[in-house]
């Protein structure tokens, strides 16, 4: 992930992954879909900038989730979806 602060504040970040949800019927833009939790243990150092994690056991879709805080209240979110396979 490349992120800048056009202001260079530093730069704090968090990583987790999350088991993908079911998307249900008339939800629109994530409105309707419940949170999934955080899978604890997987990633290596949750507030490095570059990351290292080990893939879930369980076979299945899965979204690894960073976000990115200048400390100025000014927050960035990305994700990327991955699968798991046996």
């Amino acid at each position: 992930v490349q992120v800048t602060d056009p202001d260079s504040d530093p730069l704090t970040f968090s990583w987790d992954i999350r088991p993908e949800v079911e998307i249900p019927a008339g939800s629109y833009a994530g409105s309707m879909e419940k949170k999934s939790q955080p899978i604890a243990g997987l990633i290596r150092d949750p507030a490095c900038r570059q990351y290292e994690f080990t893939a879930p056991q369980t076979p299945g879709g899965y979204r690894l989730f960073v976000t990115a805080v200048d400390g100025q209240g000014h927050v960035a979110y990305g994700n990327i979806p991955f699968l798991v396979v046996k």
